[in-house]
């Protein structure tokens, strides 16, 4: 299982990018097994979890297994990066992605769908391990497209994750 999804849930839950949950609308893209989604529906957070229709079946069966004594607002969508955002709804308050920056393939798909999907109003959380993929090319294509990319540093992650090769990306756009 991806570290990945941890190290920003947890940081998410320690530091509501908002004040707290119960107002903002997520997208959380590549879901995979619904780590970060789930845990910021139960948090409060109006979740769309993402992922490819061959992956989100066993999405689904966690938010299902998870969610279901609570009042989580949690709805699993197919999605590919780059298609149409109208499964997605209206753009929401946070995009989040766990381990979804690997594949250099991706990247500019990935990065369409972050400014697309963004307001001026909405935050990008990206974690990902660092695997020497060119990494920094994607943070580069973001800037290129107008977004502001910051590094979280490593001393505000939980102590267990600080000494690994965990990233945590906040990105906004900048200007209208």
């Amino acid at each position: 299982m991806a570290l990945s999804a941890f190290v920003l849930a947890e940081y998410l839950l320690q530091r509501p990018p908002f004040g707290g949950w119960s107002d903002v609308r997520a997208v959380d893209l590549g879901s995979g097994t619904g780590v970060v989604g789930i845990a910021l529906a139960l948090a409060g957070a109006d979740v769309v979890l993402t992922d490819l229709p061959h992956v989100t079946p066993l999405t689904q069966r966690n938010v299902d297994a998870n969610c279901r004594q609570h009042r989580c607002r949690a709805q699993v969508v197919d999605y590919a990066w780059g298609e149409s955002l109208a499964p997605l709804g209206p753009k929401p308050d946070l995009i989040t992605g766990a381990d979804v920056v690997y594949q250099q393939e991706h990247f500019e798909a990935l990065t369409d769908t972050i400014c697309r999907l963004s307001d001026s109003h909405t935050l990008t959380y990206l974690a990902f391990r660092k695997r020497g993929r060119r990494e920094h090319v994607f943070e580069e294509l973001l800037e290129q497209r107008g977004l502001a990319v910051v590094t979280i540093p490593k001393q505000y992650l939980h102590e267990e994750y600080r000494d690994g090769d965990y990233k945590l990306l906040r990105i906004c756009k900048l200007g209208p």
